[in-house]
């Protein structure tokens, strides 16, 4: 987990062996960890005779990842020696980055579970791989499917698993850094306003979120202090996500605009309502922090 914090911070994941897995911009990333038994823990797995652990019984495929994590790769594969994870015995030099990672909490393995059945095979498969000292990496998506459906039942690798009933964990502990600052940010917000700085509506507070003009893992010390600039009130139906995820940008104006240079463009007309918005967070001392959000997601 602390190896991926890192990543979060650095908006890049690494492997110490070159990855065969293809990988492009705007695909869809799922990190998974903490599996109890799996292939990088060795609490709780049995012990051969000679010493070594095995999991013959693969129990940990109907366990609980105490994380799970979804990104968009921002990269394809490059090689990079600078320090990211320090220290470490290796440098994790064949790496991609990645961004918009969203908290998906804990999540069973086991099958019918909010996974698609691509990326329940792929997780189960690149755990075989790890374990046989194999590589790290499984494309996650085949197609358009989606990394996350309630509705797809998950699909297993040909072992046999017994999927009748849950025998998994079902709470594991786990350590969160938290925002220091966030709830004094939203506080600051909702004292001025009550308004979505993006579609103007006046809403309940619940429907609200402080959203980072800049991506907060990108901000310095100094950018997370600046309480008064630094983010907006966005709103939870719809325009905080088309916002993150850079469906829409604010431009040099203050005109909340369609970004043309989105992957995600084909979706504008869910935003297309926003469009010529004057966005109510845009002054002359958060203009640097819009321009970082244009920048970032393409927009020239």
């Amino acid at each position: 987990m602390h190896n991926f914090q890192v990543a979060r911070s650095a908006g890049t994941w690494g492997c110490p062996a070159p990855q065969t897995a293809e990988l492009r911009p705007g695909d869809q990333i799922l990190f998974v960890g903490g599996v109890p038994g799996g292939p990088r823990q060795t609490g709780d797995r049995p012990v051969h005779p000679s010493g070594e652990t095995v999991d013959s019984d693969r129990a940990w495929m109907s366990r609980t990842a105490s994380f799970c994590w979804t990104a968009t790769a921002t990269s394809t594969w490059f090689e990079d020696d600078q320090e990211i994870w320090e220290p470490a015995p290796d440098k994790y030099r064949y790496r991609f980055t990645f961004d918009n990672a969203i908290d998906r909490g804990q999540m069973s393995l086991v099958p019918n579970v909010n996974l698609s059945r691509e990326a329940s095979l792929a997780i189960k498969l690149a755990g075989l791989q790890v374990q046989n000292g194999g590589l790290q990496c499984q494309r996650l998506m085949i197609g358009a499917a989606p990394l996350l459906d309630s509705n797809a039942p998950a699909i297993s690798d040909g072992s046999e698993l017994d999927t009748s009933t849950f025998n998994g964990d079902l709470g594991i502990p786990t350590n969160t850094l938290a925002r220091a600052e966030q709830s004094r940010l939203r506080q600051g917000l909702l004292r001025e306003s009550t308004r979505c700085a993006l579609c103007g509506e006046s809403l309940p507070e619940e429907l609200l979120v402080a959203a980072h003009i800049k991506k907060r893992s990108q901000c310095s010390d100094d950018e997370k202090r600046d309480l008064a600039n630094i983010a907006m009130l966005a709103c939870k139906l719809g325009c905080d996500i088309a916002f993150e995820l850079g469906v829409v940008i604010v431009d040099s104006s203050g005109l909340v605009c369609i970004n043309q240079a989105s992957p995600l463009k084909d979706s504008s007309d869910l935003f297309v309502r926003l469009e010529g918005n004057r966005c109510l967070a845009y002054r002359n001392e958060t203009s640097n922090y819009f321009g970082w959000h244009r920048l970032h997601h393409g927009a020239l």
